[in-house]
């Protein structure tokens, strides 16, 4: 009679961690930003924790903290992008500046010292 083949054990991948805390776009600290899924009502909420920055969006069954983050982060963006387009451009100087007047300086009372 023969032997029974031993049995191998499983060995378990370990599944990589998403990260749930982020850097704050605002305030710049890091792991200040704290993501909240929550399912049932189907919003995903980041908070900061030093600045009180925060933004809410819907989120699907598949979402994760890093979905809702990246989606701050493109609205943030294109909400910068508009603000820029609104902004009139800056005129750049061309010609006499405050320091080209001098010929016109009358002296002040230094001038009248003389």
């Amino acid at each position: 009679m023969g032997r029974r083949k031993a049995t191998q054990k499983k060995i378990k991948k370990k599944r990589p961690e998403v990260a749930k805390k982020f850097k704050c776009l605002f305030c710049n600290h890091e792991n200040a930003v704290e993501c909240e899924l929550n399912h049932k009502e189907k919003i995903g909420s980041l908070k900061c924790r030093i600045c009180g920055e925060g933004w809410q969006t819907r989120i699907n069954y598949l979402s994760e903290p890093i979905d809702v983050f990246s989606e701050w982060l493109d609205a943030t963006e294109a909400e910068a992008d508009v603000e820029a387009e609104e902004r009139p451009a800056h005129r750049q100087r061309t010609g006499a500046g405050p320091t080209d007047d001098l010929d016109d300086y009358d002296g002040g009372e230094a001038a009248d010292l003389l």
